[in-house]
């Protein structure tokens, strides 16, 4: 789901360049050869630079979520945001994998379909990704994630999509505030840190990505400082349903933050699940 007009973007259109992006670009493995592996943005009389804005909502199915689903109120504010945005209403990753799914999100290609996190690697990714081509035109990047830096190797694949900051759990303040799963905190632990780097940025364009952590597996968000729904009788379903409805309230608070620090009507907002959960509706 994107909120904002989409027809504003940061650049207008991709040409090939007489010199190749500095980054090694070479694919780890064995793989198709890619025509846009020296590919960058040129400006035109229609561009408009705005800010990006990516939140990744983690293990979020569309069946469990408002928008689509209207007979589940998990995300109301996801489901009034998408009536002024455009709704993808058949989007289907092709890994179904957080970190896989993050490269066809982030670099517009399949990944490697193989469990090794292949894209973390050095020259892991055969082309420049949205990051880097946005810093080429002048952009501040900045990767936010509630979980652990180590889950799923996203510092070293948030490198090579082209973020230049990169903060995870360890470097955040947990004081007051809930664990709800193994590996993350209750996503609203990025906020602060948000905060802070959007006023010391204050005046410049940026790519700003934000991973949620509130749907990771063990799904320990019942009861929160939000309270709890009955969703279900079936317990484990009723936690996860919870921690989605949870992660409404973290993209409100979100909004809220940049209309406060008045970025809201510059900036594009991407709002994504990366893959589906299964919860034993097929019997197993």
């Amino acid at each position: 789901m994107t909120a904002g007009d989409p027809s504003q973007t940061s650049a207008e259109t991709i040409k090939q360049p007489a010199e190749k992006d500095e980054r090694d670009v070479s694919a780890s493995g064995p793989t198709l050869e890619q025509p846009a592996a020296a590919a960058s943005l040129a400006q035109t009389a229609r561009t408009e630079k705005r800010n990006v804005v990516l939140i990744h909502l983690e293990s979020t199915r569309a069946q469990s979520v408002t928008p689509c689903c209207k007979d589940i109120e998990t995300t109301p504010f996801l489901d009034e945001l998408a009536k002024s945005s455009l709704l993808a209403e058949h989007a289907y990753t092709v890994v179904p994998h957080t970190f896989k799914a993050s490269v066809s999100v982030n670099c517009g290609i399949e990944p490697h379909p193989v469990q090794e996190h292949t894209e973390a690697k050095p020259n892991g990714i055969p082309l420049p990704c949205l990051a880097s081509l946005l810093k080429h035109q002048g952009y501040v990047t900045v990767f936010f994630q509630s979980s652990t830096k180590d889950l799923d190797n996203f510092e070293d694949l948030a490198k090579n999509f082209g973020y230049e900051e990169f903060y995870a759990l360890e470097s955040m303040d947990t004081e007051s505030l809930q664990q709800v799963s193994s590996f993350s905190y209750e996503d609203n632990i990025m906020l602060q840190p948000s905060e802070e780097w959007l006023r010391e940025h204050t005046g410049k364009s940026f790519v700003a990505e934000y991973r949620t952590g509130a749907g990771l597996y063990d799904y320990q968000c019942v009861p929160n400082r939000y309270g709890s729904e009955n969703f279900s009788e079936v317990d484990k379903l009723n936690s996860y349903l919870n921690c989605l409805r949870y992660q409404d309230f973290f993209v409100k608070n979100l909004i809220d933050q940049y209309k406060e620090l008045g970025l809201y009507d510059n900036s594009i907002f991407v709002i994504f699940g990366d893959h589906g959960e299964g919860l034993c509706e097929h019997g197993r």
